[in-house]
């Protein structure tokens, strides 16, 4: 997180755990909790764009988890919006669950933020390699 931005990034991977894809994108937000929602909102929005039918979504900010999981009832006043977002448009999914997972087996997406906020990069990262900090990493959280 940069003092007036955060670069909030998403991992997606596919059912054995190896990386299909990831990206970052620019919050306005400074807020940790609300940066959180919004990653997982985005999240949401793109497994809907690639037709995903079920889908597990992980994250280590517990908070978030139980609120999205509680339909936004735990959300701290500044992301309930972002979280009943999450909610509603989860439902279109066959099968959808959120869950937590300690920071330590879900190290990629902060890796890639790090990594993105160092080079001022936003978007699709199509070559892994640019980072190896970030290939040892999926290496690592997938266990593939």
């Amino acid at each position: 997180m940069a003092s007036s931005f955060s670069l909030p990034a998403v991992v997606v991977r596919d059912e054995i755990g190896a990386c299909i894809r990831a990206e970052n994108a620019k919050s306005s937000t400074t807020e940790p909790e609300i940066a959180e929602a919004e990653a997982f909102l985005w999240a949401v929005k793109m497994a809907r764009v690639m037709n995903s039918i079920k889908v597990n979504f992980e994250g280590d900010s517990k908070l978030c988890v139980d609120s999205i999981c509680s339909k936004g009832v735990l959300a701290n006043w500044k992301s309930v919006d972002v979280i009943r977002d999450i909610v509603d448009q989860s439902s279109s999914f066959l099968a959808c669950q959120f869950t937590w997972v300690p920071r330590s087996a879900n190290q990629a997406p902060h890796v890639l933020g790090k990594w993105a906020l160092h080079k001022s990069f936003v978007g699709q990262l199509v070559d892994f390699s640019v980072s190896p900090s970030f290939v040892e990493v999926l290496a690592s959280d997938s266990g593939v």
